[in-house]
């Protein structure tokens, strides 16, 4: 299940009693270009121009209706918090979010997709009697402190927006190739997988992917990502058609990138 952010964008957004808005952008960890939130624009009925929904509160997605089903009423996305769709997000505003819907947050475990984490958690009550030494609050006074970690690891500058990153040029190990035109996402576990790469100004006018797997490093000051293939394997690779993204294409790809680099690996197309 493979779509790009073009094509989401387009997909029509229900609540459990009436439509919401639609996928604005996306909301992305940049060490693992692990999907953490979907910005909904909510059009015209509501106040609040956006809001962060995680895609664990997917009820249903039927990519031949172009339909996203969620698990909330139009009254909880209204009622959120007021999350600033502006990067970067703060780790207190994430942790307001998480607590109002009663979501697992993503940065407390170690799962490798954005699914588990949109199932509720056991959200301990704060412990307001200081004399209360008993095990039970306790332990929900280290879990609060823990939930509320803003010094962990997944800080709050490690979330990224796709439409800031649309754009970045792309720099092989020999020189530039192209920008990013758009993203593919695997709807299984909410990971971008491939960048789509327009070559139009390097190479000869195509699109052509290139795998988040294979990137070595993004350069945010300039607006640049490098990634481990040269600009001939990127130029003889398979070309881009998204009415074509299938297994038999990604195979394509395998087979013509293992060709051409001897040391190539990638198991994200197994």
């Amino acid at each position: 299940m493979l779509a790009t952010i073009t094509e989401l964008s387009d997909y029509t957004l229900e609540a459990t009693d009436g439509e919401i808005g639609f996928i604005d952008e996306l909301y992305f960890q940049e060490e693992e270009w692990q999907i953490r939130y979907l910005v909904i624009g909510l059009g015209n009925w509501f106040t609040r121009q956006h809001v962060l929904l995680v895609p664990g509160v997917i009820d249903r997605l039927n990519m031949d209706l172009e339909k996203v089903n969620f698990k909330l009423t139009r009254e909880q996305i209204k009622n959120s918090p007021d999350v600033l769709s502006q990067l970067p997000v703060s780790r207190e505003k994430e942790l307001a979010l998480h607590r109002y819907y009663q979501w697992q947050p993503y940065w407390m475990g170690h799962a490798a997709d954005g699914i588990s984490y949109g199932t509720h958690a056991v959200w301990p009550e704060a412990v307001t009697d200081v004399e209360d030494e008993s095990e039970q609050a306790h332990e929900a006074q280290v879990a609060l402190a823990e939930l509320g970690d803003v010094e962990s690891k997944a800080g709050p500058f490690s979330l990224r927006s796709t439409n800031e990153v649309t754009g970045y040029y792309i720099r092989a190990v020999d020189g530039e190739i192209g920008h990013i035109d758009d993203f593919v996402i695997d709807l299984r576990n909410w990971r971008i997988r491939y960048l789509v790469v327009d070559t139009r100004n390097w190479l000869p006018g195509r699109r052509v992917l290139v795998a988040s797997d294979w990137i070595q490093k993004i350069d945010w000051q300039n607006a640049e990502v490098s990634v481990s293939l040269t600009k001939e394997s990127v130029e003889k690779s398979p070309e881009y058609d998204p009415s074509a993204l299938d297994d038999d294409y990604e195979a394509k790809l395998e087979k013509h990138y293992a060709a051409a680099l001897p040391t190539y690996r990638h198991e994200g197309l197994s």
